[in-house]
């Protein structure tokens, strides 16, 4: 999402794992967002405190069932080893990934997240990175994402 200087309280949802979601990756863009005057909800599987790998305590604005029936302007998933547990496979989160996506809402993901949205369908053909390791590397492929050695590649509005 590019920022032109004016925001009417525009609204990015982050998902994070409920356990081992990378603190960095939350507290920074976060962070970021909410200097440029976004409002930004943080969704986990549960609305109980998540805890970040670097010891961030977190309680989630919602579950992730519960920002299933909303829309918002973004959507962003953070990375962290938690997510090949919480978040890989997760079907809601894969429609909120597509319903945003379909809409050309920005999707983005960041460290092992995009595996999210390949997992979605939403990177079949579609250039993206990743942190690699082995699980991650197979999975992206086995969804058809064609992926790059870049720190950030932007596709569309993904």
């Amino acid at each position: 999402m590019r920022y032109n200087g004016s925001v009417e309280k525009k609204t990015v949802l982050m998902v994070i794992s409920q356990q081992q979601f990378r603190d960095e990756e939350l507290q920074h863009p976060e962070s970021v967002f909410r200097q440029k005057g976004f409002q930004v909800t943080i969704a986990s599987n549960e609305k109980k405190e998540a805890t970040g790998k670097m010891g961030a305590k977190v309680l989630p604005d919602m579950s992730i069932a519960d920002a299933a029936h909303l829309r918002f302007d973004a959507v962003v998933v953070v990375g962290g080893n938690g997510c090949i547990q919480y978040l890989w496979g997760n079907q809601t989160l894969f429609n909120i990934m597509r319903t945003h996506n379909a809409a050309s809402k920005p999707v983005g993901a960041i460290c092992l997240a995009p595996v999210v949205l390949a997992q979605a369908g939403i990177l079949k053909g579609v250039r993206g990175t990743l942190y690699k390791s082995p699980e991650s590397v197979a999975e992206f492929n086995k969804h058809g994402a064609i992926m790059v050695e870049q720190d950030v590649v932007v596709s569309g509005t993904i």
